[in-house]
């Protein structure tokens, strides 16, 4: 125990010589400011802290620096990459210190899209929660931030794949893991969907863009009495015929239990009896380019044209197999000269048919977001989830969707009078799901989502799944894609369908990569593999000389894009200043 001597007692210490601020304003202003900075500082080391994205490696999940651009022929709102500099202070897109692009629209394929006035955006910030694996542990799927294991001084955001001891493959686009294929949940799946094509923002003043849902029986007029499909610019309905003339007779529907049995005769399907089907079918229509192959039947090549005249074209015939083919699509000009040099009617009926079935073709990883000129060689997905407002009658309707990985076709059936969903495999006659749902009231409509992704089918309605995803055996490889892989139906009722948007998975590439490709790689006890959604470009750990991330180099898990900016344009005079805005729109929750 310390005591105080008496000499220390009786001596008078001389006041401090010290300047105070007394408990005035000014006083209470400091230590509240200091209070805060302390809070802000311990918050930001024990709690949350924010980064900023300067890649695209997480595309268009996560954005970098990049162009807000709005495609002049179909309304497409996307984001374009741009290259960035820490040092620049300004957001002027004519600076020398960027290089002025042409992008690609992803929605309707238009290419040339200027970008010299098309100022930049900062990218994405992240609030990061900093206890999120203190007390658990990062499962897969989970977007992270970490510390570089080549680069521990560098911050990334990528997602995890793999944990720890598992051994880690690529296959196809598609993730392995320990010898099983990876299948996300379709609630994962939506926050990873990259879209495809809105039929809202279809170019309606383009004579030169095909639409891509084509009805298989031809469009109807919308005044029309007979039984079929209507289009307008984001809806199609279907009506069975009115008065005016006789009913198409349509076969009966099987009052079979909800459960496996049905009365239709030996060999033929639950849906292929029902042939009065009427379809809308999706076909992936592009203008230009591709690395798809086109083939027509030709009997002998014309005798008035030279094959060493040809310009170069990707256009070849085999004498053997009596096939003319193209890569890609075949070009104008190509065609024009075909046409100007042959006067064979046989030879130019096939370079039409060539011509119009080279636009259609697979579906491909392109990203409206990667330059051009840096893409690599464009990989062919099967992966895809169809979405849209279904309305239709409650007492009766039928409405489909069929989706094909170009092997195999499933179809989920729709029915309003039994209100209940079935999924069949297309040869079947024994549904392979069963599953409840109410139609909507008149007037109302209902969101569907199905998707073929992870080799499994899945289905949700107003978000909820309606029974367990059905898992489907591996693609053989060097199997074809599908040019149509969906489409959707009816066959009784009023159906009304509104807004459908084809999305597809993220295809991981194998280009560049050294882990996880030629072999799996096996992960140690307390490693992570990491994969940016921005597969062609993304460095992650497929190229990284320590693929693993290591538990103690995690630093927390985003939640919240927050403080995202838009360029803005202050003019007073002569001058004119770009500014940064805030973007209300682009704030969101992480899951």
């Amino acid at each position: 125990m310390f005591q105080t001597s008496t000499h220390d007692r009786n001596r008078r210490s001389p006041q401090p010589m010290v300047t105070t601020f007394g408990h005035g304003p000014l006083r209470t202003t400091v230590e509240c400011v200091v209070a805060l900075l302390l809070a802000v500082l311990l918050f930001r080391t024990f709690v949350a802290e924010g980064f900023m994205i300067s890649t695209g490696s997480m595309a268009p999940t996560l954005l970098g620096f990049h162009k807000r651009v709005a495609c002049p022929k179909c309304g497409e709102l996307f984001a374009y990459g741009t290259a960035w500099d820490e040092s620049a202070n300004h957001l002027a897109a004519s600076s020398s210190e960027f290089e002025v692009e042409q992008s690609i629209c992803p929605n309707c394929s238009q290419q040339g899209i200027d970008l010299s006035h098309v100022p930049r955006n900062h990218g994405d910030q992240l609030l990061v929660n900093k206890q999120a694996y203190l007390w658990s542990s990062p499962q897969r799927w989970e977007i992270a931030v970490f510390r570089n294991p080549n680069l521990p001084t560098e911050a990334y955001v990528k997602r995890i794949v793999g944990l720890p001891g598992e051994a880690v493959s690529i296959r196809n686009g598609d993730l392995w893991i320990n010898g099983e294929i990876a299948r996300k949940p379709l609630a994962v799946q939506r926050t990873m969907w990259i879209p495809v094509y809105h039929q809202e923002h279809r170019p309606t003043h383009d004579t030169s863009f095909q639409d891509r849902w084509v009805s298989t029986d031809g469009w109807l007029e919308p005044t029309s009495n007979l039984r079929g499909w209507r289009s307008s610019p984001t809806t199609f309905l279907f009506r069975e015929q009115t008065a005016g003339g006789a009913t198409e007779a349509l076969p009966a529907i099987s009052s079979d239990s909800e459960q496996n049995t049905t009365s239709q005769p030996a060999g033929q399907t639950a849906v292929a009896a029902e042939s009065s089907i009427s379809w809308i079918e999706y076909q992936h229509w592009v203008r230009s380019g591709g690395t798809h192959i086109t083939t027509v039947t030709l009997e002998e090549w014309p005798s008035d044209l030279q094959l060493a005249t040809l310009p170069p074209s990707g256009l070849k015939y085999d004498s053997k197999t009596k096939k003319l083919s193209s890569f890609g699509v075949l070009p104008d000009d190509v065609v024009s000269f075909l046409k100007t040099n042959s006067q064979n009617l046989v030879f130019l009926q096939a370079i039409n048919k060539l011509k119009a079935a080279s636009h259609l073709a697979p579906i491909t990883d392109s990203y409206g977001y990667n330059l051009a000129a840096n893409s690599m060689e464009p990989n062919s997905v099967r992966d895809i989830a169809f979405v849209g407002e279904l309305s239709l009658p409650q007492d009766q309707g039928r409405f489909f969707i069929q989706l094909t990985d170009g092997l195999e076709r499933y179809t989920l059936d729709f029915d309003s009078q039994r209100e209940s969903v079935r999924l069949f495999l297309e040869g079947t006659d024994r549904p392979l799901r069963v599953g409840p749902w109410s139609p909507p009231e008149r007037g109302q409509s209902v969101r569907i989502e199905a998707s073929m992704i992870d080799r499994q089918v899945a289905l949700a309605i107003d978000g909820h799944e309606v029974f367990p995803a059905w898992p489907i055996s591996a693609v053989p490889p060097g199997a074809e894609s599908p040019r149509s892989p969906v489409r959707f139906g009816a066959l009784s009722g009023t159906v009304r369908i509104s807004n459908p948007t084809l999305f597809r998975d993220v295809f991981y590439t194998f280009q560049r990569s050294r882990h996880a490709v030629n072999r799996p790689y096996p992960l140690g006890p307390e490693e992570y593999f990491v994969l940016g959604d921005n597969s062609p470009v993304s460095h992650d750990s497929r190229q990284w000389e320590k693929p693993g991330v290591h538990r103690k180099l995690l630093v927390g898990k985003p939640f919240l894009v927050h403080l995202p900016s838009q360029p803005g344009r202050l003019k007073i005079g002569d001058q004119e200043w770009l500014l940064r805005l805030p973007d209300f729109d682009r704030v969101r929750f992480l899951r």
